[in-house]
């Protein structure tokens, strides 16, 4: 037997691998695994890569294009189940949420004994085409699955219904990351804060993608309201999506688009996190945002919406506030901050909860046994 067929391969179904999100989950787990052991291959509906892409093909992996199964369902069959039959693949791995079932049945018939359905988001769209699809997400995922995974409790609620928390099947595995790696570091938030021209400035910071599910809208009231009471405050809104320009629209007729910076995607979110000073995520929904994640790890206070995963709460600096409110409410809260905590000890918080990597690795690998 080849060395390459000894190794444990794993085929990847998810929409693509920019930047953010799933596939920043997945590769910060693979960086840290025994690659001798264990292939990761992807197949994804958006070829086109961006960094978490380019660094997971740079580590080997193969990209796969697959059609969309909403549009071309026939073509999507056919096209996964050569791809898992050619490649010799010991496992599958879904992030498809409630549509998991699916690529799960494909593999199934294509002889892939490891089938992990995996659940990323504690919502579900209300409309009947979305409560169809949770209804065959319950009934069908448990039965075409040979393992499920959730990155929290509510998350395994919303995908897999509520009884399957008792069944056994479950794991709760942390979106961990490496939290010495966003560590506060004073150097870098003066070099970062230099660069950006806010030397001087109360910065708030939003990272994520600009959907509608991130509410931006709303953070941008909040900043609107700081600055009534400290006109040196700023915005940096890092990330790209639809809503970009809407947001842009919405900065100036607030009057405060001098005070927002559009990063859009960057690489250097871990050293841009240095020179905040309050992380906002007035989300509608999430399953375990990872990028408020990495912002505890940095010491930033955390702002979070009460709609949001309450596995943060172990965090000394969360408050979870409701998008209900007036943002008048959450500008107040986030003035009484106090800005001379030592941020560094943030690391030993997150770590101690359970959400470095180190103390993860071994049941991601396990998962594949």
């Amino acid at each position: 037997m080849t060395e390459e067929y000894k190794r444990t391969r794993v085929l990847h179904v998810m929409n693509g691998a920019v930047l953010g999100g799933i596939s920043t989950v997945v590769l910060n787990y693979y960086k840290h695994m025994d690659r001798q052991k264990f292939q990761f291959d992807f197949a994804i509906t958006n070829i086109v890569l961006g960094p978490n892409g380019i660094a997971l093909k740079n580590m080997g992996c193969e990209m796969y294009q697959i059609p969309l199964k909403s549009k071309h369902p026939l073509s999507y069959a056919k096209t996964l189940y050569c791809i898992l039959r050619q490649g010799r693949f010991n496992a599958i791995h879904v992030h498809s949420n409630t549509t998991s079932f699916y690529p799960l049945l494909i593999a199934m018939f294509s002889g892939t004994s490891i089938r992990i359905a995996h659940a990323h988001t504690a919502m579900v769209p209300q409309n009947r085409i979305g409560q169809i699809k949770r209804f065959m997400a319950v009934v069908l995922i448990p039965i075409v699955a040979t393992k499920l995974v959730a990155c929290s409790a509510e998350a395994a609620s919303a995908i897999f219904g509520e009884k399957i928390r008792e069944s056994g099947k479950l794991l709760v595995l942390h979106n961990a990351i490496d939290a010495d790696d966003f560590a506060f570091d004073c150097s870098k938030r003066f070099r970062i804060r230099q660069a950006l021209h806010v030397e001087h400035e109360f910065i708030l910071g939003c990272v994520g993608n600009l959907g509608i599910e991130k509410n931006h809208v709303y953070a941008l009231k909040v900043l609107n309201e700081i600055k009534k009471t400290n006109a040196k405050c700023c915005m940096l809104l890092i990330g790209d999506g639809p809503l970009g320009q809407t947001l842009r629209n919405e900065a100036r007729s607030l009057g405060i688009e001098n005070e927002v910076h559009f990063l859009g995607r960057r690489t250097d979110v871990k050293d841009l996190l240095q020179a905040m000073d309050v992380f906002l995520m007035p989300s509608l929904y999430e399953g375990f945002p990872i990028a408020a994640l990495e912002a505890a790890a940095s010491g930033l206070p955390l702002f979070l919406s009460d709609n949001i995963t309450k596995e943060f709460s172990f965090y000394s600096r969360c408050k979870y506030l409701s998008i209900m409110a007036d943002p008048k409410i959450w500008a107040q809260e986030v003035l009484r901050v106090d800005r001379n905590v030592d941020r560094k000890k943030a690391v030993v918080e997150v770590k101690r909860a359970g959400y470095d990597l180190t103390t993860n690795i071994r049941a991601f690998e396990a998962l594949y046994k």
